[in-house]
């Protein structure tokens, strides 16, 4: 009833997460689609995977944009916090600086993604950090 209040009004993922935490009905425990049960489903609530990429793609924007139209001084230090409570994703994109860059958390693989997309993707190398770097050690 309250969700974009407790989304806005708490201040760690943790906390958001734990509200968020919700067992399905009893009629999806057994159903995958309307009218056709399943025999052998085992999820009754949502996957903790689904639950912090929730938090990550959706949660986090929605409170940085609204920090931030409220005026509240220290909003990006507030949404970084935020997503420091998160574990960090793991997709192609983080996997793609293989075991070089491991993100501790989800501040740290959102931040490598955004590399990725702005410098690996349009094969940028030479003006990120890291990749001049690797390049100039590969070069030796």
């Amino acid at each position: 009833e309250f969700l974009f209040s407790s989304l806005v009004e708490t201040s760690t993922a943790a906390e958001l997460a734990e509200k968020l935490r919700a067992d399905v009905s009893p009629y999806w425990a057994v159903h995958y689609r309307f009218g056709k049960s399943a025999a052998n489903l085992s999820a009754t609530a949502l996957a903790a995977s689904s639950l912090d990429a929730l938090l990550i793609n959706v949660a986090a924007p929605l409170r940085y944009a609204y920090l931030r139209q409220q005026g509240t001084e220290d909003y990006r230090e507030r949404s970084i916090e935020f997503l420091c409570g998160i574990k960090p994703e793991n997709n192609r994109l983080v996997r793609a600086f293989g075991k070089s860059l491991q993100p501790v958390d989800a501040s740290e693989s959102q931040a490598l993604i955004q590399l990725y997309r702005e410098y690996c993707e349009r094969r940028k190398c030479f003006f990120c950090r890291w990749g001049y770097r690797f390049l100039s050690l590969s070069a030796r």
